[in-house]
């Protein structure tokens, strides 16, 4: 399996990445408080190892959309992109997702996207 994109929405300043390709080498470059950390915290917290770094919509809501953040409890903040390249890969990854997180893939595409919901 490999890792090819990740996008981010409402995330902090974050209000929509747009689909970020990945390589087995990526830099990420910007002006200071752009934005930069916040991509890879949202990424993070698709799998966290640390059980308490959830999404929590009172502190990672954007500021900018705070009036709209009532309804949006278990809101998609980050969508990690796959490229499968055999079969049983999509089954451990079926079993290891639970039930808050989002898996929507198929061998005949070649290709996974994994989420995170907020436990809220």
């Amino acid at each position: 399996m490999r890792f090819d994109s990740f996008q981010v929405t409402n995330y902090r300043n974050v209000i929509d990445s747009g689909p970020i390709n990945v390589t087995n080498i990526t830099g990420i470059v910007g002006q200071n408080e752009a934005g930069k950390s916040n991509l890879f915290e949202a990424l993070y917290r698709v799998n966290p190892y640390d059980g308490n770094a959830d999404y929590n919509i009172d502190e990672d809501w954007p500021v900018d959309k705070w009036g709209e953040r009532s309804g949006n409890e278990t809101a998609l903040v980050c969508v990690a992109n796959f490229a499968i390249t055999c079969a049983e890969e999509i089954s451990d990854l079926y079993d290891a997702a639970g039930s808050n997180r989002l898996l929507i893939g198929t061998l005949e595409n070649k290709a996974v996207a994994f989420s995170k919901f907020s436990d809220a």
